[in-house]
């Protein structure tokens, strides 16, 4: 097994099993996204959160990625292709206390890319 830095796709050891073996191959890309996000900007409905929509166009630069799964007497690869554009549209809710903010949003995402996904997370202003 080779070791390497965290984060380098190339330096993920392969991982060896009873049934096969998992080797990353060597991929990067960048993305680059712009958007719009608009909400209220003080307590909604007598309720101390705030709502908002949030809406993006994303371009993904690069080669991709890939995994092989060899299984002794098959060998299985999964490509993720680089160069991708897809949409993204989303909505959630924030809360404020102080300094911190505290925030849920779900995203629907559409193109190249497909699917829903939800963030729960916290910000600290300064």
């Amino acid at each position: 097994m080779r070791q390497g830095a965290v984060g380098d796709p190339d330096s993920l050891p392969d991982q060896e099993g009873d049934h096969g073996t998992v080797n990353w191959k060597d991929g990067s890309a960048a993305t680059a996204e712009g958007g719009l996000r608009i909400g209220a900007s003080e307590d909604w409905l007598g309720l101390p959160v705030r709502p908002f929509l949030a809406m993006s166009l994303a371009r993904e630069f690069g080669g991709g990625d890939e995994t092989v799964i060899d299984l002794g007497n098959e060998e299985v690869t999964v490509s993720a292709k680089g160069d991708r554009t897809y949409g993204r549209f989303g909505g959630g809710l924030g809360y404020s206390a102080g300094r911190f903010d505290l925030y849920t949003q779900i995203d629907g995402r559409f193109g190249d890319i497909e699917g829903v996904s939800g963030v729960i997370g916290g910000r600290l202003r300064f």
